[in-house]
């Protein structure tokens, strides 16, 4: 489907940004291959990380998402990205079946935030850590990434730390205690899931937000 609507995506590097100061206002951005992170810093260097894109998400920004900060989209390793033209994008809306598309791809990724919301208001330390671990298990399993049982998640404790609202010392005593539970573990860069059923009882997880219209 984006193959129709451009003619070529960008290859961008780890660490290297997605946006670009020429791309249209209200343009959206389809993540093909790699792992992308949102974030928006302070201007005393703390750094919020909002989101995460896994390959086929995608993002648009916005007046009112930038308002809140300078937001960024991060190559988390080598990123192949299409952006669509807003101009573009609205001729291919017109077809109700891309219209629908994008209607549910839009409810999956504010589920998505209000998820993390929660996670950042009430869940304890172990709780945020497990759902996230539940949620990105999940969507790399939609976009075909899990071997097994078990997933690359080319994450930083600081960057995992920043988007769940601890220090990175916090988050590896979390990864600690869930590995030494036996529910699962991350290696390095290598997530493994034990037992998701578990797992997601300790997360008080619950996927439906994941699923929109049998967004499996």
């Amino acid at each position: 489907m984006i193959e129709r609507l451009i003619g070529t995506a960008r290859v961008i590097e780890a660490g290297q940004e997605i946006l670009r100061n020429d791309d249209a206002p209200e343009s959206r951005y389809f993540i093909q291959r790699g792992w992308v992170m949102r974030s928006v810093t302070l201007g005393d260097g703390r750094r919020q990380v909002t989101g995460l894109l896994l390959p086929g998400d995608d993002f648009k920004v916005s007046p009112i998402i930038c308002s809140a900060g300078p937001i960024r989209l991060t190559a988390l390793g080598t990123v192949t990205v299409w952006c669509v033209h807003p101009e573009r994008m609205a001729q291919a809306l017109e077809r109700r079946a891309i219209k629908r598309a994008f209607r549910t791809s839009d409810i999956v990724n504010e589920g998505i935030l209000h998820s993390s919301l929660l996670s950042l208001g009430q869940r304890t330390s172990v709780e945020r850590t497990a759902h996230l671990i539940c949620e990105l298990y999940l969507r790399s399993r939609r976009a075909g990434l899990v071997e097994g049982s078990s997933f690359i998640a080319p994450l930083t404790q600081d960057q995992i730390a920043d988007m769940i609202g601890m220090t990175a010392v916090h988050v590896n005593r979390m990864l600690k205690e869930i590995r030494q539970s036996g529910l699962a573990e991350m290696s390095r860069h290598t997530v493994t899931v034990f037992d998701l059923p578990s797992l997601m009882s300790m997360a008080s997880f619950e996927p439906a937000y994941l699923f929109v219209g049998g967004n499996s």
